[in-house]
């Protein structure tokens, strides 16, 4: 969960919900540097994002109670965010990017990436990829495939506003 604290905002964001949109956004509002490149905004390090957990108990509280800060997410249709995720990370990268074998190994385990050439193979159809994400665990599903709510906790933190991409 990400804090800006000169923007007034804590944000959660849920990949595949307009999320590079919306980190370009507070980097710009915050001032940080090369506020538009996405390599930066989706770097963890150089991102210049300061992350809630980093806050003492006592410093979330305070941000809690706090009525000028917003608190909000982006949440899209399940279905509809699993297909993106699907077109995106398994159809959409090339085949011997380093990104689609994190994310085949993420999808099928890293002993398979080892055991097999995904560079030939076929890319796994959706049904595949679906049956495979419902197999995993919480735990083990990257942030793509795992459930929003989860993601943001959003049954059990105050949110302020919850969005639905589908009506931005």
């Amino acid at each position: 969960i990400i804090v800006c604290e000169k923007c007034g905002v804590i944000y959660c964001p849920v990949p595949k919900t307009a999320t590079s949109a919306w980190k370009v956004v507070l980097r710009s509002l915050a001032g940080l540097p090369q506020a538009m490149s996405l390599d930066v905004a989706h770097s963890r390090q150089r991102s210049g994002f300061v992350f809630l957990e980093s806050f003492s108990e006592e410093a979330v509280a305070g941000m809690l109670r706090n009525s000028s800060v917003l608190k909000f997410a982006f949440v899209r249709d399940p279905f509809l965010r699993h297909l993106s995720t699907y077109l995106d990370k398994f159809l959409g990268k090339p085949r011997d990017s380093e990104m689609y074998k994190v994310f085949m190994a993420q999808l099928l385990t890293w002993k398979h990436i080892k055991t097999h050439n995904i560079t030939t193979d076929e890319r796994p159809t959706f049904e595949t990829y679906s049956r495979k994400i419902v197999a995993q665990s919480a735990l083990e599903m990257n942030e793509h495939w795992a459930s929003q709510v989860e993601l943001c906790a959003l049954d059990l933190f105050p949110y302020d506003f919850i969005g639905r991409l589908e009506t931005i």
